[in-house]
Protein backbone atom coordinates (compact mmCIF):
# COMPACT_ATOMS: atom_id res chain seq x y z
CA UNK A 1 0.00 0.00 0.00
CA UNK A 2 1.22 3.56 -0.30
CA UNK A 3 3.33 5.74 1.97
CA UNK A 4 1.35 9.28 1.03
CA UNK A 5 -1.30 9.58 3.71
CA UNK A 6 -4.25 9.07 3.98
CA UNK A 7 -5.63 9.24 7.12
CA UNK A 8 -8.37 11.87 7.06
CA UNK A 9 -9.31 11.79 3.27
CA UNK A 10 -12.67 10.99 2.41
CA UNK A 11 -13.46 8.79 -0.98
CA UNK A 12 -17.28 8.26 -2.54
CA UNK A 13 -18.38 5.76 -4.72
CA UNK A 14 -21.43 6.18 -6.79
CA UNK A 15 -23.13 2.77 -7.62
CA UNK A 16 -25.95 3.07 -10.19
CA UNK A 17 -28.33 0.30 -9.76
CA UNK A 18 -31.25 -0.49 -12.10
CA UNK A 19 -32.36 -4.04 -12.07
CA UNK A 20 -28.77 -5.07 -10.15
CA UNK A 21 -29.54 -7.85 -8.18
CA UNK A 22 -27.56 -10.26 -10.13
CA UNK A 23 -24.13 -8.82 -9.80
CA UNK A 24 -24.10 -5.68 -7.31
CA UNK A 25 -23.19 -8.08 -4.11
CA UNK A 26 -20.05 -8.48 -6.09
CA UNK A 27 -19.83 -4.78 -6.94
CA UNK A 28 -20.22 -4.16 -3.32
CA UNK A 29 -17.81 -6.93 -1.90
CA UNK A 30 -15.04 -5.08 -4.19
CA UNK A 31 -15.33 -1.61 -2.46
CA UNK A 32 -15.96 -3.00 1.11
CA UNK A 33 -12.45 -4.79 0.50
CA UNK A 34 -10.54 -1.85 -0.79
CA UNK A 35 -6.92 -1.41 0.86
CA UNK A 36 -7.83 2.22 1.20
CA UNK A 37 -7.03 3.15 5.05
CA UNK A 38 -9.68 5.75 5.42
CA UNK A 39 -13.52 6.44 4.44
CA UNK A 40 -15.39 5.40 1.78
CA UNK A 41 -18.81 6.05 1.25
CA UNK A 42 -20.82 4.11 -1.12
CA UNK A 43 -23.96 6.34 -2.51
CA UNK A 44 -26.11 3.90 -4.03
CA UNK A 45 -28.52 5.14 -7.09
CA UNK A 46 -31.26 3.13 -6.57
CA UNK A 47 -33.52 3.50 -9.59
CA UNK A 48 -37.34 3.02 -8.87
CA UNK A 49 -37.92 2.08 -12.04
CA UNK A 50 -36.31 -1.51 -11.15
CA UNK A 51 -38.65 -4.71 -11.89
CA UNK A 52 -36.46 -7.09 -9.98
CA UNK A 53 -35.70 -7.43 -5.91
CA UNK A 54 -32.70 -4.79 -6.16
CA UNK A 55 -34.16 -2.83 -3.16
CA UNK A 56 -34.77 -5.84 -0.95
CA UNK A 57 -31.51 -7.10 -2.03
CA UNK A 58 -29.55 -4.35 -0.98
CA UNK A 59 -31.31 -3.65 2.21
CA UNK A 60 -30.19 -7.39 3.22
CA UNK A 61 -26.81 -6.63 2.13
CA UNK A 62 -26.18 -3.79 4.53
CA UNK A 63 -28.60 -5.46 7.51
CA UNK A 64 -26.47 -8.84 7.38
CA UNK A 65 -23.10 -7.90 5.96
CA UNK A 66 -20.06 -7.42 7.88
CA UNK A 67 -19.50 -3.97 6.93
CA UNK A 68 -16.16 -2.15 8.29
CA UNK A 69 -17.14 0.81 10.46
CA UNK A 70 -15.17 2.90 7.57
CA UNK A 71 -17.14 2.08 5.24
CA UNK A 72 -20.73 3.66 4.31
CA UNK A 73 -23.52 2.43 2.43
CA UNK A 74 -26.42 4.90 1.83
CA UNK A 75 -29.27 3.62 -0.52
CA UNK A 76 -30.25 6.65 -2.53
CA UNK A 77 -33.47 6.49 -4.76
CA UNK A 78 -34.53 8.03 -7.50
CA UNK A 79 -37.36 7.91 -10.39
CA UNK A 80 -36.51 5.90 -13.45
CA UNK A 81 -34.23 8.19 -15.79
CA UNK A 82 -31.42 7.42 -17.77
CA UNK A 83 -28.21 6.79 -16.82
CA UNK A 84 -26.90 10.46 -17.31
CA UNK A 85 -29.76 11.80 -14.76
CA UNK A 86 -29.47 9.03 -12.29
CA UNK A 87 -25.62 10.37 -12.34
CA UNK A 88 -25.98 14.19 -11.99
CA UNK A 89 -28.63 13.27 -8.52
CA UNK A 90 -25.42 11.86 -7.04
CA UNK A 91 -23.02 15.00 -8.16
CA UNK A 92 -25.88 17.25 -7.35
CA UNK A 93 -26.48 15.70 -3.90
CA UNK A 94 -23.08 15.24 -2.67
CA UNK A 95 -19.88 17.03 -4.42
CA UNK A 96 -19.57 19.43 -2.14
CA UNK A 97 -19.17 16.81 0.82
CA UNK A 98 -16.18 14.25 0.35
CA UNK A 99 -12.53 14.22 -0.97
CA UNK A 100 -12.48 12.31 -4.08
CA UNK A 101 -15.01 10.77 -5.78
CA UNK A 102 -15.56 7.83 -8.08
CA UNK A 103 -18.03 5.65 -10.60
CA UNK A 104 -19.01 1.98 -10.37
CA UNK A 105 -21.45 0.65 -11.87
CA UNK A 106 -23.21 -2.32 -10.23
CA UNK A 107 -22.34 -5.06 -12.47
CA UNK A 108 -18.38 -4.48 -12.48
CA UNK A 109 -15.57 -4.50 -10.07
CA UNK A 110 -12.23 -2.47 -9.02
CA UNK A 111 -9.02 -4.55 -7.82
CA UNK A 112 -8.67 -4.50 -4.25
CA UNK A 113 -5.33 -1.20 -4.52
CA UNK A 114 -7.20 0.82 -6.86
CA UNK A 115 -8.64 3.51 -4.68
CA UNK A 116 -5.39 4.03 -2.32
CA UNK A 117 -3.79 4.37 -5.94
CA UNK A 118 -6.05 6.87 -7.08
CA UNK A 119 -5.41 8.47 -4.58
CA UNK A 120 -2.25 8.39 -4.35
CA UNK A 121 -1.66 9.05 -8.02
CA UNK A 122 -4.20 12.34 -7.61
CA UNK A 123 -2.42 13.42 -4.69
CA UNK A 124 1.38 13.05 -6.12
CA UNK A 125 0.15 14.53 -9.68
CA UNK A 126 -1.47 17.54 -8.43
CA UNK A 127 -4.02 16.61 -10.98
CA UNK A 128 -7.85 16.39 -10.24
CA UNK A 129 -9.10 13.96 -12.95
CA UNK A 130 -7.48 10.44 -13.29
CA UNK A 131 -8.39 7.28 -15.72
CA UNK A 132 -7.38 4.04 -16.78
CA UNK A 133 -8.01 0.99 -18.82
CA UNK A 134 -10.44 -1.54 -18.13
CA UNK A 135 -9.76 -5.26 -18.23
CA UNK A 136 -13.37 -7.05 -19.86
CA UNK A 137 -14.21 -10.33 -18.89
CA UNK A 138 -17.60 -12.71 -18.26
CA UNK A 139 -19.23 -13.99 -15.33
CA UNK A 140 -16.13 -14.28 -13.59
CA UNK A 141 -12.62 -13.18 -13.44
CA UNK A 142 -11.49 -16.18 -14.32
CA UNK A 143 -12.98 -15.23 -18.03
CA UNK A 144 -11.06 -12.09 -19.15
CA UNK A 145 -11.81 -11.37 -22.88
CA UNK A 146 -8.97 -8.80 -23.37
CA UNK A 147 -8.46 -5.00 -22.75
CA UNK A 148 -9.80 -1.86 -23.47
CA UNK A 149 -7.20 0.56 -23.51
CA UNK A 150 -6.64 4.10 -24.04
CA UNK A 151 -4.11 5.98 -25.80
CA UNK A 152 -0.92 5.57 -24.15
CA UNK A 153 0.46 9.24 -25.10
CA UNK A 154 1.48 11.73 -22.97
CA UNK A 155 0.77 15.16 -24.93
CA UNK A 156 -2.26 16.08 -23.11
CA UNK A 157 -2.42 18.92 -25.83
CA UNK A 158 -2.99 15.56 -28.84
CA UNK A 159 -5.62 13.90 -26.41
CA UNK A 160 -7.38 17.13 -26.40
CA UNK A 161 -7.69 16.21 -29.93
CA UNK A 162 -7.93 12.37 -29.79
CA UNK A 163 -10.88 12.40 -27.52
CA UNK A 164 -12.94 14.78 -30.31
CA UNK A 165 -12.76 11.93 -32.68
CA UNK A 166 -13.21 9.38 -29.82
CA UNK A 167 -13.97 8.53 -26.52
CA UNK A 168 -11.54 6.43 -24.93
CA UNK A 169 -12.45 7.46 -20.82
CA UNK A 170 -14.98 4.80 -19.89
CA UNK A 171 -16.78 6.09 -16.79
CA UNK A 172 -15.76 2.93 -14.57
CA UNK A 173 -12.11 4.45 -14.33
CA UNK A 174 -13.07 8.12 -13.71
CA UNK A 175 -11.78 9.04 -10.19
CA UNK A 176 -12.10 12.86 -9.24
CA UNK A 177 -11.25 15.27 -6.57
CA UNK A 178 -13.60 17.82 -5.32
CA UNK A 179 -12.64 20.38 -7.46
CA UNK A 180 -13.15 18.28 -10.10
CA UNK A 181 -16.32 16.52 -9.20
CA UNK A 182 -17.90 20.38 -8.52
CA UNK A 183 -16.24 21.92 -11.98
CA UNK A 184 -17.68 18.66 -14.23
CA UNK A 185 -21.41 18.92 -12.26
CA UNK A 186 -21.34 22.76 -12.68
CA UNK A 187 -21.24 22.20 -16.51
CA UNK A 188 -23.08 19.16 -17.00
CA UNK A 189 -25.95 20.80 -14.91
CA UNK A 190 -26.44 22.93 -17.87
CA UNK A 191 -27.54 20.08 -20.17
CA UNK A 192 -31.03 20.26 -18.57
CA UNK A 193 -32.94 19.27 -21.88
CA UNK A 194 -34.89 16.70 -21.93
CA UNK A 195 -32.86 15.92 -25.14
CA UNK A 196 -29.75 15.26 -23.21
CA UNK A 197 -30.91 12.55 -20.99
CA UNK A 198 -29.28 10.19 -23.11
CA UNK A 199 -25.73 11.14 -23.67
CA UNK A 200 -22.69 9.33 -22.97
CA UNK A 201 -22.33 10.61 -19.60
CA UNK A 202 -18.73 9.13 -19.34
CA UNK A 203 -17.49 10.78 -22.94
CA UNK A 204 -19.33 14.16 -21.84
CA UNK A 205 -17.42 13.66 -18.35
CA UNK A 206 -14.14 12.88 -20.22
CA UNK A 207 -14.52 15.55 -22.83
CA UNK A 208 -14.82 18.52 -19.90
CA UNK A 209 -11.72 16.96 -17.63
CA UNK A 210 -9.49 17.49 -20.46
CA UNK A 211 -10.54 20.87 -21.47
CA UNK A 212 -10.89 22.29 -18.14
CA UNK A 213 -9.25 20.21 -15.70
CA UNK A 214 -5.69 18.88 -14.79
CA UNK A 215 -5.83 14.99 -16.19
CA UNK A 216 -3.57 12.49 -15.36
CA UNK A 217 -3.97 8.72 -16.92
CA UNK A 218 -3.31 5.86 -14.14
CA UNK A 219 -1.15 2.84 -15.93
CA UNK A 220 -2.37 -0.93 -14.57
CA UNK A 221 -5.24 -3.55 -14.24
CA UNK A 222 -7.43 -2.20 -11.85
CA UNK A 223 -11.48 -1.38 -13.25
CA UNK A 224 -12.81 -4.65 -14.45
CA UNK A 225 -15.82 -4.20 -16.99
CA UNK A 226 -18.45 -7.21 -16.85
CA UNK A 227 -19.88 -8.50 -20.35
CA UNK A 228 -23.22 -9.25 -20.23
CA UNK A 229 -26.16 -9.39 -22.17
CA UNK A 230 -28.05 -6.08 -20.22
CA UNK A 231 -24.85 -3.93 -21.20
CA UNK A 232 -26.59 -0.75 -22.93
CA UNK A 233 -22.91 -0.73 -25.16
CA UNK A 234 -21.08 -3.81 -25.03
CA UNK A 235 -24.08 -6.20 -24.23
CA UNK A 236 -25.81 -8.31 -26.86
CA UNK A 237 -26.74 -6.17 -29.84
CA UNK A 238 -29.94 -5.75 -31.55
CA UNK A 239 -31.82 -3.00 -33.64
CA UNK A 240 -33.16 -1.40 -30.88
CA UNK A 241 -29.92 -1.06 -29.08
CA UNK A 242 -28.08 -0.26 -32.23
CA UNK A 243 -30.66 2.74 -32.93
CA UNK A 244 -30.40 3.96 -29.23
CA UNK A 245 -26.69 4.17 -29.10
CA UNK A 246 -26.42 6.11 -32.63
CA UNK A 247 -29.01 8.66 -30.91
CA UNK A 248 -26.65 8.74 -27.79
CA UNK A 249 -23.67 9.45 -29.53
CA UNK A 250 -25.21 12.38 -32.02
CA UNK A 251 -26.95 13.73 -29.10
CA UNK A 252 -23.37 13.46 -26.81
CA UNK A 253 -21.29 14.82 -29.81
CA UNK A 254 -24.57 17.77 -29.48
CA UNK A 255 -23.15 18.51 -26.49
CA UNK A 256 -19.95 18.89 -26.78
CA UNK A 257 -20.76 22.51 -28.44
CA UNK A 258 -22.40 23.53 -25.97
CA UNK A 259 -20.16 22.75 -23.17
CA UNK A 260 -16.64 23.82 -25.03
CA UNK A 261 -17.76 26.31 -26.82
CA UNK A 262 -15.49 28.97 -25.04
CA UNK A 263 -12.50 26.09 -24.71
CA UNK A 264 -11.83 25.05 -28.07
CA UNK A 265 -9.59 27.32 -30.40
CA UNK A 266 -10.27 26.86 -34.13
CA UNK A 267 -8.51 23.73 -35.05
CA UNK A 268 -10.27 22.21 -32.34
CA UNK A 269 -13.50 23.20 -33.67
CA UNK A 270 -13.03 22.67 -37.01
CA UNK A 271 -12.00 18.98 -35.71
CA UNK A 272 -15.24 18.73 -33.81
CA UNK A 273 -17.57 19.52 -36.37
CA UNK A 274 -15.71 17.11 -38.74
CA UNK A 275 -15.74 14.54 -36.38
CA UNK A 276 -19.51 15.32 -35.80
CA UNK A 277 -20.68 14.83 -39.48
CA UNK A 278 -18.75 11.78 -39.54
CA UNK A 279 -20.75 10.69 -36.87
CA UNK A 280 -24.17 11.66 -38.52
CA UNK A 281 -23.20 10.14 -41.42
CA UNK A 282 -21.82 6.86 -39.67
CA UNK A 283 -24.67 6.79 -37.46
CA UNK A 284 -27.37 7.06 -40.58
CA UNK A 285 -25.30 4.28 -42.84
CA UNK A 286 -25.44 1.78 -39.83
CA UNK A 287 -29.53 2.14 -39.68
CA UNK A 288 -30.03 1.90 -43.04
CA UNK A 289 -27.55 -0.83 -42.93
CA UNK A 290 -29.31 -2.70 -39.92
CA UNK A 291 -32.82 -2.64 -42.19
Amino acid sequence: MTSINMANEKVCVFVRAYNASKYINECLDSLINQDFPSEIYIKILYDKGSSDNTLDYLEKYIKYHNIPSNRHIEIIQHEHCSPFRSLLVGLSMFCDKYDYFSILDYDNLYEDQYISKAVETLKLSKSDFLYSDLVLFMNDLNNIKGKSASPSIKSKRLLKYLILAENFIDGNTIFMTKNGCNTIKSKLVDLSLPTYDWIFEDYTMGVLALYYLNFIKLNGNFVFYRIHESNITFGENNLKKTILNMNRIILTYSSFGTLLKDKMNLTQKLVYLFFFTLQVFISNFRFIFKK
